[in-house]
């Protein structure tokens, strides 16, 4: 299936557990390659200026249709993981 910029543009984007990322906002292509090196996601449950855009490889896109994207569970690191190091006493 071949899809139009105008249809990628805008479309939700969720892992394969189904947690909702955001919007797909654009895309970068590998002009060597021709193809879609990664794309531009924006999150959509928090106000977008307290936010960066998510980059996405296309190596993590499980599923692309006209209705959504999905993207590998991984893609995002998990929010109750703590990642600041704690100190050994």
């Amino acid at each position: 299936m071949q899809l139009s910029h105008r249809q990628v543009l805008g479309l939700p984007v969720e892992t394969k557990s189904g947690m909702k990322l955001g919007v797909v906002a654009g895309f970068e292509i590998d002009a060597e390659q021709q193809t879609v090196a990664c794309y531009v996601i924006k999150p959509a449950l928090v106000p977008r200026f307290l936010t960066r855009d998510l980059i996405v490889g296309a190596r993590q896109v499980v599923a692309l249709t006209n209705a959504k994207m999905i993207v590998d569970d991984g893609t995002v690191p998990d929010r109750n993981v703590v990642t600041t190091p704690v100190a050994s006493v």
